[in-house]
């Protein structure tokens, strides 16, 4: 008869750096850690919380609970928390709980968050000297908050804006190309960014390999600055997609509101199609 694993007796180092950190914080918090002494003594484990991924984990659960999960799973880091992504439930005041708690911070994720402010964004990231990561989306920021965070995140190479309406885009993007000019990877799908805004991150950005402007519907790229971009950037993305005039509150419905469809979404191309035929 075959013998059954007991993963109670799973070496430590095997179940805490190659199992359980595959599980996310709310599994961890509400079930791993309650199986067995052992497990818990795990799971406190400063070096178990480096990385923490709350993106799934609203479904059925309370704004304010996934919350205080959030909160209770930074504090077990112990300030080593290097990678963190959250979705909707995220507020202003967790996110400054974390940046306070968590100054080695070098990649954060902010997919959906359309409960921040962007004063408030640009306020925690101040923290951050490390971060070299950073994704926004549904959060509606100014030109002083880019400069903010381009000013005190000076390792920032990888950036990306989706979903967000921009009041006036080529600002924006004149901002990002003079504070952030270490910048590897740009990602402005589904804003407002136009050409003067594109010119200027290709002088203010020199070291950029990769830049998504799909769905910039904003965009008239010609073809003596797309052929630039194209000699330029190792990995160009662009759909000439120009929003037709008269359908600009369309636009701002579907693409710069938090149900937008996201560039990263298989439907992204259909929405794209759609639209062009209303």
């Amino acid at each position: 008869m075959e013998k059954t694993r007991n993963w109670l007796q799973m070496p430590e180092e095997i179940m805490g750096g190659m199992i359980l950190q595959r599980l996310n914080a709310v599994e961890i918090l509400e079930s791993v850690q309650k199986v067995c002494r052992n497990w818990r003594r795990i799971c406190k484990d400063p070096a178990m919380w480096k990385i923490i991924d709350m993106y799934h984990c609203f479904d059925g659960l309370s704004t304010h609970y996934v919350e205080k999960l959030s909160k209770e799973a930074v504090d077990r880091s112990c300030g080593e928390l290097i990678d963190i992504t959250l979705n909707g439930f995220c507020t202003n005041d967790l996110l400054d709980y974390i940046s306070r708690c968590s100054s080695k911070l070098n990649c954060v994720r902010l997919r959906d968050c359309y409960r921040i402010t962007g004063y408030r964004l640009s306020n925690a990231l101040k923290r951050l000297p490390h971060l070299e990561t950073l994704e926004l989306s549904c959060i509606d920021i100014l030109k002083e908050d880019i400069e903010v965070i381009g000013r005190n995140c000076p390792q920032l190479n990888s950036f990306e804006i989706d979903k967000t309406k921009f009041a006036d885009s080529d600002i924006h993007a004149h901002a990002i190309a003079n504070s952030m000019p270490a910048l590897r990877h740009l990602k402005l799908a589904g804003t407002m960014c136009g050409d003067d805004g594109v010119q200027a991150i290709l002088n203010g950005c020199p070291h950029l390999e990769s830049l998504d402007i799909c769905g910039c519907f904003y965009l008239c790229l010609d073809k003596k600055l797309e052929k630039l971009c194209r000699e330029r950037i190792k990995d160009f993305k662009y759909i000439c997609n120009n929003i037709p005039e008269g359908y600009e509150d369309i636009y701002d419905d579907a693409f710069c509101d938090c149900g937008g469809v996201s560039s990263d979404s298989d439907d992204f191309e259909g929405a794209i199609i759609e639209y062009y035929s209303l």
